[in-house]
Order: C-alpha cells, then sequence, then structure tokens
C-alpha cells in the first residue's frame, strides 16, 4: 500500500482521440523542434498537444516520494503550496493524508 502520491502531476490521462498524435507526428514532419544531442540521448524541445473532450482512463504513477504501509511520519512532504495544513504545523501524518490530496485534486479541476 502506497500513499502520498496522489497529486496532480502524478497522475496520467489516456489519450482514446488517436488523432491529436497523427496531428502531433504531421506537424513534427513539416516543422521539427529544436533538439540538442547530448551523449547518446536525443532532447527535444517540449510540445503541447492539442485538447481534447475525450479523455481515457487515469493512471497513477511515479511512487518516488510515496510511503508504504500504516505508519506515521513527520517532516515536509509536498510543494508547499499544496501541503495539508498538519503538514505545515509540523504535525505527523499518515495515508489519511491522500484524502487532502485527492479534495485538492477535485477542487483545483473544478476552478
Amino acid at each position: 500500500r502506497a500513499f502520498t502520491a496522489i497529486q496532480k502531476k502524478n497522475i496520467m490521462v489516456a489519450i482514446e482521440d488517436t488523432s491529436i498524435l497523427t496531428d502531433f507526428e504531421e506537424e513534427e514532419e513539416s516543422s521539427p523542434r529544436p533538439r540538442k544531442i547530448v551523449g547518446v540521448w536525443v532532447i527535444y524541445a517540449s510540445h503541447k498537444l492539442r485538447k481534447t473532450k475525450q479523455h481515457g482512463r487515469l493512471t497513477l504513477c511515479d511512487f518516488g516520494q510515496a510511503r508504504f504501509g500504516w505508519n506515521t511520519y513527520s517532516g515536509d512532504i509536498h510543494p508547499y503550496i499544496y501541503r495539508a495544513l498538519g503538514v505545515l504545523l509540523r504535525m505527523p501524518w499518515n495515508e489519511k493524508l491522500d484524502i487532502w490530496n485527492v479534495g485538492r485534486l477535485v477542487c483545483i479541476r473544478s476552478f
């Protein structure tokens, strides 16, 4: 069981409308984005995809800062502006912190 990973940057949305990818490929072929080569890696400039109303399944990812089990923890977690009040007040926290994260995601999405 992992927790404290529920935050906006850790949620991927599947692409249902594959025409977005086709448009991206065609644009890249006609007008390639800047890139540089570092060793064996090719690094491309960021490129936004066209928005769609056909969102797919949500997937939780990136458990790099997640905590496992039913322990109590202390210390900072999450970016400062999104931290739960208890974390800001240096109180111990546990898996219930994910309720704060879900509520925060819902509130941000509704504005």
